[in-house]
């Protein structure tokens, strides 16, 4: 599955949502003046590469990213391991995928995380690693996370399987309303107490 769309709408969301104001309520620092205009350049950078990606102009959008990657910018990385996974402007490479999404993934960004186990799931065959990072995306409350983590429970794949977790994951996320929860809590007659 080719994750620009997903990128797309993750980054635009994220980086409207999460504006200077964002970023000091997250860290509780107080900022510098100095401090301030590096995120606000950092900021101007990205979307520049951002609107680089948007229009297929993936050479661009590299170059600008990946020193902000390399500076920790999550949403850098995020975007660098779509580049990698899709194979946009670079050769497809699903290690340099893994790591790109693995810098940004510690540092909290749950889409990442989320992608991670789908591609430890899919790709690497890994299912413990899978759902260590769907139980990240899920902490954060990552519905998507939750309805596969649920799935990993009811087939005990990378973990003990539990019937009621999965349950209770698919019930949290149907209250988010991702439909897929709700569809599995009926299809697996789980939508009243398990015995």
């Amino acid at each position: 599955m080719k994750l620009s769309h997903v990128f797309r709408t993750t980054i635009l969301a994220s980086t409207l949502a999460f504006g200077l104001t964002g970023y000091v309520q997250a860290s509780n620092e107080k900022l510098t003046e100095k401090d301030a205009v590096e995120i606000i350049r950092h900021r101007v950078n990205f979307s520049v590469g951002q609107e680089a990606f948007e229009l297929g102009d993936y050479a661009t959008a590299l170059e600008i990213w990946r020193p902000l990657a390399e500076q920790g910018n999550t949403f850098a990385q995020f975007g660098l391991g779509v580049m990698y996974h899709d194979g946009l402007g670079v050769a497809q490479d699903y290690q340099q995928t893994a790591y790109w999404w693995q810098k940004a993934a510690r540092q909290g960004q749950v889409e990442s995380q989320y992608q991670l186990g789908v591609m430890y799931r899919d790709i690497f065959e890994d299912y413990q690693q899978a759902v260590y990072w769907y139980q990240k995306a899920a902490q954060q409350g990552y519905a998507s996370a939750k309805v596969n983590l649920g799935v990993h429970y009811l087939v005990g794949a990378g973990v003990k399987k539990d019937i009621k977790k999965a349950r209770s994951l698919w019930q949290q996320a149907c209250k988010q309303g991702e439909k897929k929860a709700c569809e599995n809590l009926e299809k697996y007659k789980l939508s009243k107490k398990a015995k």
